[in-house]
C-alpha cells in the first residue's frame, strides 16, 4: 500500500470529521439570562375586570418527546381589585397532560388584602403539561414549553388577565439533563372557541383571556455533536476503507460493508428509541439514510472493481479503488454537510 492511498484516507478523515465537529462551534440561543424588565417600569393600573397574573418556574423535571409532555413545578399568583371576582377558583390549566396528577399547594385559603386595596392569591402547582415538541432538527433544536391558564367561567369581557412581566422568573438551581434552559416569559392572548358549546344564549362570544407561561429550552450543540454525529462519521470513515482491501479479497470487502451497515442500523435504533413515530424525517433520520445509501453504493462499487481486477489487471483495479475512495469521502462529506445545513438553516 503506497503513501498516496494513505493520503486519501487522511483527506477523507479530515473532511468527514470537519463536517461534524464544525457544528460544535455553534452556540444555541436561549441560555438563561437575567430578566430584562426594569425596576423603573411603571406599576400596572388594574381595571375593574383585570387580574394581574405572575409566575415563578421552580423546576422542570423531565421532557418526554413520546407524549409531548413535561413535568413542571410553578408558582402562580394573582392580584385584582374587583371583589366580585374569584379568579383563583375559576382558573384552570388548559394543557394538562394528566389532570389527576396535578398537585395544588397554598398557604392561604382566601385571598389576602393588600395595602392598595387589591386582593392577592398565591398557589404552587406541580404536574405534567402538554406542549407540542418539534423534533425536525433532532438531536438539535429549541423547544417552547408552555403552561396555559384560562378562566373557565368568565369571558374576556368580564375577566381579563394582565401579565405581571416584571416578576416572571425561574429558579437558578434548575438543572435539566440534556437541555439548556432559558428565561421564561409570560404573555396574554384572547382565545376564541369556534362553538357555542350548546348554549342557547347567543350573546356569548366565547372568547376567553388566556395566560401562557413559556420556558424556552435548547439542546446543547457540542455534546450532541460528539454523541450522535461523530460516531456516524467514524463508521463511515471505516466503511470507506473498503477500497483499501485488495480487489481480490471480495469476502473481506463485503464483510466490512455489511458490518458498517449493521452498525449504523443498531446505532439508529438506540439513538431514536425515545422518539415517537412522526410523519416527518428528523435530521438524525436523514443522516442515517444518507449514510446507509453511501455504504450501499460503496459496496456495489467495490464488487464492480473486484470484477475489473479479475477480468483486466489488478493495477487498473487499484487505480479505480483510489479514485472511488476520493469520490466516496468527498461526496459523503458534502452530502453530510448539506443535510445538516438544510435542516438547521432552512
Amino acid at each position: 500500500m503506497n503513501h498516496r492511498r494513505f493520503g486519501i484516507v487522511a483527506l477523507g478523515v479530515t473532511l468527514l470529521l470537519a463536517a461534524a465537529i464544525a457544528l460544535a462551534a455553534w452556540s444555541p440561543a436561549g441560555s438563561r439570562t437575567a430578566a430584562a424588565a426594569s425596576a423603573e417600569e411603571a406599576p400596572v393600573v388594574l381595571g375593574e375586570n383585570d387580574v394581574l397574573i405572575g409566575a415563578y418556574v421552580d423546576n422542570i423535571q423531565d421532557i418526554d418527546p413520546q407524549t409531548n409532555s413535561f413535568l413542571a413545578d410553578v408558582y402562580v399568583w394573582m392580584r385584582w381589585t374587583n371583589k366580585k371576582l374569584q379568579p383563583w377558583k375559576t382558573m384552570e390549566f388548559t394543557n394538562l397532560y394528566q389532570a389527576w396528577q396535578l398537585i395544588t399547594t397554598t398557604s392561604q385559603d382566601e385571598p389576602v388584602a393588600q395595602p392598595d386595596g387589591s386582593l392577592y392569591y398565591l398557589a404552587r402547582y406541580q404536574g405534567a403539561f402538554n406542549s407540542v415538541l418539534s423534533l425536525r432538527d433532532y438531536p438539535f433544536g429549541k423547544q417552547q414549553l408552555e403552561i396555559e391558564i384560562e378562566d373557565i367561567r368568565n369571558e374576556a369581557v368580564a375577566l381579563r388577565y394582565v401579565a405581571d412581566t416584571t416578576t416572571v422568573a425561574i429558579s437558578p438551581e434548575i438543572s435539566l439533563p440534556g437541555y439548556i434552559i432559558g428565561t421564561p416569559t409570560l404573555r396574554i392572548r384572547d382565545n376564541a372557541y369556534p362553538t357555542d358549546f350548546g348554549f342557547l344564549d347567543k350573546t356569548k362570544d366565547n372568547v376567553y383571556s388566556r395566560a401562557l407561561i413559556t420556558t424556552p429550552v435548547a439542546t446543547p450543540i457540542t455534546s450532541n455533536v460528539f454523541k450522535y454525529l461523530v460516531p456516524i462519521v467514524l463508521v463511515m470513515i471505516a466503511a470507506g476503507l473498503i477500497f483499501l482491501i485488495p480487489p481480490g479479497l471480495v469476502e473481506g470487502r463485503i464483510g466490512l460493508a455489511i458490518t458498517a451497515l449493521l452498525t449504523l442500523v443498531a446505532m439508529e435504533w438506540t439513538s431514536t428509541d425515545r422518539l415517537p413515530i412522526n410523519s416527518y424525517l428528523t435530521l438524525l433520520d436523514s443522516l442515517y439514510l444518507v449514510s446507509l445509501t453511501f455504504i450501499l453504493i460503496s459496496l456495489i462499487q467495490a464488487i464492480r472493481i473486484s470484477w475489473v481486477a479479475r477480468d483486466q489487471d489488478e493495477a487498473a483495479a487499484i487505480r479505480k479503488d483510489e479514485a472511488a475512495m476520493k469520490v466516496f469521502y468527498v461526496a459523503y462529506a458534502a452530502a453530510f454537510a448539506a443535510t445538516v445545513a438544510f435542516f438547521l438553516l432552512f
